[in-house]
């Protein structure tokens, strides 16, 4: 269980990964493999953080669970 500063903290986290992997893809042209799967898996995880902070803020009883990828990916835009 997180409470929302705690997941607030881990976005901050995120964000502050894909930053740097970002810089290294225009400083390098480009990022390897893994460095990609790590992006895609950095973007999935802010859905997730983000789609808990939205549960928090409306008063979700279940907010304090992450919910899964799946799910959350799921979701129209």
């Amino acid at each position: 269980m997180e409470t929302e500063q705690e997941v607030q903290a881990r976005i901050a986290e995120v964000e502050a990964e894909q930053h740097r992997l970002r810089i290294r893809s225009v400083e390098v042209h480009g990022l390897d493999a893994q460095e990609r799967a790590r992006l895609n898996a950095l973007d999935v995880e802010l859905d997730r953080l983000w789609d808990q902070i939205r549960r928090f803020r409306a008063g979700a009883s279940d907010a304090e669970e992450l919910r899964s990828a799946r799910d959350v990916e799921g979701y129209l835009q």
